[in-house]
């Protein structure tokens, strides 16, 4: 067998290297950009209805997930009891959300970006993973009409939305577990949000 060529000992050079780095880049997780807001809890804000009018093409299992996760946040910020209903009564507090938006997206950077004066923008194929500032980000957003009454009478109608993103490289973009904490962390902010309505209302 005859020796390899300088020529194939630079591609497998080459080629041991882009497998190193994609390796690196495969460990690198993706990082948070968006942090929870703090959430005022009053003792006791007394008892919710919620009625969630889900957004087109909306599966079952989210609609299921969204319900069981907003009645975690309402009770966190002090409702209790809180119930998921399909339809509005006209006893005491409720809410309407009728979601316009909810999904997951992974816009990303077109092409690679040179280093900046400031910044350490580099090809996410030829730089350690470390030095990337983000090639995708990863987001979660609601956008949703919100109704909110009192014993029937309608205090507020409001579009809130809220959005989370977070910085990822070319390889991993985050798991399963990291999607449910992106969306986690906008619902959390999209009930900050709503709450901030509910108070600056003189009745609540």
């Amino acid at each position: 067998m005859g020796k390899n060529s300088p020529y194939d000992h630079a591609m497998n050079r080459q080629l041991w290297l882009i497998s190193v780095l994609v390796l690196l880049l495969s460990g690198c997780s993706p990082c948070f950009r968006t942090d929870p807001l703090p959430m005022q809890k009053p003792s006791n804000r007394g008892p919710l209805e919620v009625v969630i009018k889900p957004a087109e093409d909306m599966k079952a299992a989210e609609l299921g997930q969204l319900k069981k996760s907003l009645a975690e946040k309402y009770e966190q910020a002090g409702f209790q009891p809180v119930n998921m209903e399909d339809s509005r009564s006209n006893g005491g507090r409720s809410v309407e959300i009728a979601l316009m938006k909810y999904e997951h997206s992974a816009p990303g950077n077109n092409g690679c970006i040179t280093t900046g004066v400031g910044s350490s923008y580099v090809c996410p194929l030829v730089a350690p993973c470390l030095l990337l500032p983000g090639y995708y980000h990863p987001q979660f957003e609601i956008i949703a009409e919100v109704s909110y009454y009192n014993h029937g009478r309608r205090i507020f109608k409001k579009i809130i939305s809220a959005k989370s993103t977070s910085s990822a490289n070319i390889i991993n973009t985050g798991d399963e577990k990291f999607r449910n904490e992106l969306a986690d962390t906008t619902l959390h902010n999209f009930t900050v949000a709503f709450l901030k309505e509910v108070d600056s209302r003189k009745n609540p």
